[in-house]
C-alpha cells in the first residue's frame, strides 16, 4: 500500500512549523511538573486522534504523569523525571511494517509538541508496556510500543548534561557516509535527506542508509534501508520510520509530494516524488532544479492558485534551529490543495488563531 501523508490524513499538515521543529527538536529528560495549558493539550490530542496515516499504528494521550509508566532508568539517558503527561504509541504486530508506521506516527506528535514549545524525549525499551496496555485498553494484536513523555521543560541538570555528552546525542553522520547515489541532488532532495539525519534514534546509533535515484518524468526518490547490528530492544525500523517523516515533511515544505511504497527487510520503504506541479513552500522552485540556498528576496511571491490554503508561519531570518542545519524553506507561506475534512479545518483554525506554535 502506497501511502501519501497529504492524502491520508484527517488533519491539515502544519508542515512549515514541523520543517522549522526539525532542526529546534532535542531530547529532553527534566520536565516542570506544571500541568500544560488546556489549548496546548487540545492542539496535542488533535494530532494523536487525527494524524492516523496507517490502520495499524495510532497515538494516544494519557494526560496523567508519566512515571506511572516508566522504569526508573531509562538506559543511558538517565532518568526522565516530571512529565505531566505522555502520549503512548500503540502498533498492531500483526503488520510487518508496524515498527516503521509507529516512529512515523509517533514523530508527528514530537515534532507538534516542539512547535509548540513543549519539550519531549522518546522511550522505546524502559517502560512498563503492561502497565500502559491496561491503562489503554489496547485490542487483540496490538502493543503499546513506546511513550512520549510531554511538557514544558524543567531545568538542565548535570545529569542531564552529563548523559546526553555521554552518548553525544546531538552529533550526527555526515550525508556523505549515510547516503548512496547521485550527488548532484535537487533543492527538495538536499532539504529531505539532511532532515533526516536530524532525526531521533535510540542511543544517537543513526540506524538508517539512504539511496537517491531518478524516477520516470524526471522526478527522484529516496529509499531508506536499516543498518548496523542486533535491535537490542528497541526496533532500528522504527528509528527509521522517524526518518521517514522528517523526509516527507522536509520535501513537502519544498513544494514536493511523494508517495510511500513498504519494501522488504533489510529495505523499510522508499519515497517516490509525484509528478506534476504541488503545493509548498517552493511551488514551482523545489522540484527537480539544482538552486542555490540563497533566500528568496523580500516581497517576491509566485503566483498561487485561488484554491490553495495556506499557512502563515513565523519569519526566520536564519535557519530553524539557527546554526545552518537545514535549508530555509524561500517563501513562508505554505499551500495546501489536499481536500479539508471538519477535523481538519477545526485544527487549521485553532493553529492559526494560536498564531503558529510559537516558544512559550
Amino acid at each position: 500500500m502506497e501511502v501519501c501523508l497529504m492524502e491520508v490524513c484527517l488533519m491539515d499538515v502544519p508542515f512549515s512549523e514541523w520543517y522549522a521543529a526539525i532542526g529546534r527538536r532535542r531530547s529532553r529528560r527534566q520536565f516542570s511538573p506544571q500541568p500544560v495549558e488546556p489549548t496546548w493539550l487540545e492542539r496535542m490530542e488533535t494530532v494523536c486522534e487525527s494524524f492516523r496515516p496507517y490502520p495499524e499504528a495510532r497515538a494516544v494521550l494519557v494526560n496523567r504523569p508519566a512515571n506511572e509508566v516508566l522504569k526508573g532508568i531509562v538506559g543511558s539517558y538517565g532518568q526522565v523525571k516530571g512529565a505531566p503527561a505522555y502520549v503512548a504509541l500503540v502498533g498492531d504486530t500483526r503488520s510487518p511494517y508496524v515498527q516503521e508506521r509507529v516512529g512515523y506516527t509517533g514523530e508527528a506528535v514530537v515534532l507538534e509538541a516542539t512547535a509548540l514549545g513543549l519539550a519531549t524525549c522518546w522511550v522505546g525499551g524502559f517502560f512498563r508496556p503492561e502497565v500502559a496496555a491496561r491503562l489503554l485498553g489496547v485490542g487483540e494484536g496490538e502493543q503499546a510500543m513506546a511513550v512520549i513523555p510531554f511538557g514544558y521543560p524543567g531545568r538542565h541538570t548535570w545529569e542531564e548534561s552529563l548523559m546526553t555528552g555521554f552518548v553525544h546525542s546531538h552529533r550526527r553522520q555526515p550525508l556523505s557516509r549515510l547516503t548512496a547515489g547521485e550527488g548532484d541532488w535537487p533543492r527538495w532532495v538536499e532539504a529531505a535527506l539532511e532532515a533526516a539525519r536530524l532525526a531521533p534514534s535510540a542511543m544517537n546509533r543513526q540506524p538508517w542508509r539512504f539511496s537517491v535515484e531518478a524516477v520516470p518524468g524526471g522526478g527522484r526518490a529516496i529509499t531508506v534501508r536499516v543498518a548496523g547490528g542486533p535491535d537490542n530492544g528497541i526496533s532500528r525500523r522504527l528509528d527509521c520510520g522517524i526518518a521517514m517523516l522528517h523526509i516527507e515533511v522536509a520535501a513537502l515544505a519544498h513544494g514536493v509530494r511523494g508517495t510511500w511504497e513498504p519494501l522488504a527487510p533489510p529495505l523499510v520503504a522508499r519515497f517516490a516524488q509525484s509528478q506534476g506541479k504541488t503545493g509548498g513552500a517552493h511551488a514551482g522552485q523545489g522540484g527537480n532544479q539544482v538552486v542555490p540556498h540563497a533566500g528568496h528576496p523580500e516581497g517576491q511571491e509566485e503566483e498561487r492558485p485561488s484554491h490553495a490554503r495556506r499557512y502563515q508561519s513565523r519569519k526566520e531570518d536564519d535557519c530553524p534551529c539557527g546554526s545552518g542545519h537545514l535549508p530555509r524553506p524561500r517563501r513562508q507561506v505554505m499551500e495546501i490543495s489536499a481536500p479539508r475534512t471538519e477535523i481538519g479545518a477545526g485544527f487549521s483554525a485553532r493553529y492559526t488563531a494560536i498564531g503558529g506554535g510559537g516558544a512559550l
